[in-house]
């Protein structure tokens, strides 16, 4: 997304105070009112003026952004001194892998926190938040000696949140949910894609990865830091990595879209930002953050941890080798979410080549993690 939705600039909360509303940062009261996915450009206004109380009544402008692969979105703007909004309207079957009751809690939460987009309330399928043009880093900039820094401080800011409930890491529970749904999927109403499906995902093998890599990654080998269960983001891609429009320096980033947020262990959101250095492409050759990148990465993270009051070098070489292990876990992760996309996304995106190019990258990539792992 070319536009987003950002709350803070140079850390001061811009947000007005809302009029009063039961839907505001509530998480457990839904606005009866469902959007037609076929019709909801119409229709969201109607859905604004019910959940928003400064937009009872009001005219409005709507237009979709463009960009998303999970929801449609929606700007919506009116008069001088009306809230700028966003409404997210929930694609079809997300719901197959995104708990929206845990989403729109997280969300909620976030917002109460002041670490997330304004929670203005929700809808049958969908939530109303808050909206502030910024522009997300490129993927080819997230490496950046001056950006990564900033990255890793505000992911450290994430991870010390005390965000309830507390549950067990979702990793792997999630991932092997994923994978059964997965390996039992039938494609027979389009014959092409159900011969790259057999011909591409050998899940046997697969689900042997999966347990051999949870007991590597939850076991004595991999630092104790790096599986402490923390409220993590699980989705940091470069779209959802903002830095404020004018600001020059830019001095913080903000993050965005927690869909698949919620507890898991530290290094996973380590693995899986580093991995989306390579964006859609999944060029890992090519875009797989250096040695020299990911140490930084880890430094900026750690300086000034009560866990690591003298971060050498050797203690930062340690960290990132098993933090850079959990790529492969990202690659599993996405890998088989991709593969259930194939079956019930309606988005144009070739999601069956995705999944071959994230386990193509896990066997890529496992040799070379473990080997140089310390």
């Amino acid at each position: 997304l070319k536009l987003q939705f950002l709350y803070l600039i140079g850390g001061v909360d811009i947000r007005a105070a809302p009029m009063p509303s039961p839907y505001y940062e509530n998480h457990e009261l839904v606005c009866p009112v469902r959007v037609n996915m076929e019709t909801a450009k119409d229709e969201v206004l109607g859905v604004v003026q019910k959940i928003v109380p400064e937009w009872a009544g009001q005219a409005g402008a709507v237009s979709q952004i463009s960009g998303g692969i999970t929801n449609l979105l929606f700007k919506v703007e009116g008069a001088e001194g009306l809230p700028v909004v966003l409404v997210r309207v929930f694609g079809t079957n997300t719901e197959v892998m995104i708990n929206r009751d845990d989403d729109n809690r997280t969300c909620a939460l976030l917002s109460k926190k002041g670490f997330g987009p304004l929670f203005w309330g929700m809808f049958e399928n969908g939530r109303v938040e808050g909206f502030i043009p910024a522009v997300p880093v490129e993927c080819e900039n997230m490496g950046d000696a001056a950006l990564a820094p900033l990255i890793a401080q505000e992911l450290r800011k994430m991870h010390e949140m005390d965000l309830p409930p507390q549950t067990a890491p979702v990793l792997f529970p999630k991932t092997t949910q994923w994978m059964c749904m997965a390996r039992a999927l039938d494609f027979s109403e389009a014959p092409a894609k159900q011969a790259r499906y057999e011909k591409n995902f050998d899940f046997a093998a697969l689900q042997g990865e999966l347990e051999w890599l949870e007991k590597e990654l939850t076991g004595e080998g991999i630092h104790p830091f790096l599986k402490e269960n923390v409220f993590s983001h699980n989705d940091l891609l470069n779209g959802n990595i903002l830095l404020p429009k004018d600001a020059d320096p830019v001095t913080k980033v903000h993050f965005i879209d927690y869909e698949y947020g919620g507890w898991n262990l530290r290094g996973f959101d380590f693995g899986n930002h580093w991995a989306e250095y390579a964006g859609t492409d999944c060029d890992y050759p090519k875009s797989f953050p250096t040695q020299e990148v990911r140490e930084r990465f880890v430094r900026a993270y750690i300086d000034g941890h009560p866990s690591f009051p003298a971060a050498d070098d050797a203690a930062v070489a340690r960290l990132t080798a098993d933090a850079t292990k959990f790529t492969l876990a990202a690659h599993l992760y996405w890998g088989f979410w991709a593969v259930l996309q194939a079956k019930h996304s309606p988005i144009d995106f070739d999601f069956m080549e995705y999944a071959r190019q994230r386990f193509d990258g896990y066997f890529l990539q496992k040799g070379e993690f473990f080997a140089t792992a310390q």
